[in-house]
């Protein structure tokens, strides 16, 4: 991340794909996500948009394999604790919180999660296929 604002050149990158991010979700809550396959498409491209503000420096495929592995692991985490935390969620005093929890790590699981494998996944190609071929 500190290679996204280290120089003015990766600055002005950064900046645009945050603006260009914030901008397609902007988009997406105006389309409307629930039930629209076009808002949730728009919302995942703002989330790979989001992360290629911070990653579009990197160009080793090492830097991406955290990402992948942290992705894999959040969403089993937040699936889980979406499932605990909606089992919890009684009639007591800690229902809106709960319920709350439960509802912020479904949504990171299902539109957080995903995007961010896709990505990782794909840093991981291009930067092997950009290494072979920059061998050759």
């Amino acid at each position: 991340m500190i290679q996204a604002f280290a120089s003015p050149h990766n600055r002005r990158i950064s900046w645009t794909l945050l603006g260009l991010s914030v901008l397609m979700i902007v988009v997406a809550y105006a389309i409307g996500s629930a039930g629209r396959s076009e808002g949730n498409l728009i919302f995942f491209a703002a989330v790979g948009v989001f992360l290629l503000a911070f990653a579009h420096p990197w160009r080793r495929v090492r830097e991406y394999k955290p990402l992948f592995y942290a992705s894999g692991l959040g969403f089993v985490v937040f699936v889980l604790l979406h499932n605990f935390m909606d089992l919890g969620a009684g009639a007591g005093i800690l229902h809106a919180l709960l319920r709350g929890i439960s509802i912020g790590s479904f949504v990171l699981a299902v539109f957080g999660c995903p995007p961010v494998m896709l990505f990782s996944i794909g840093g991981i190609v291009v930067m092997f296929v950009w290494t072979r071929l920059a061998r050759a």
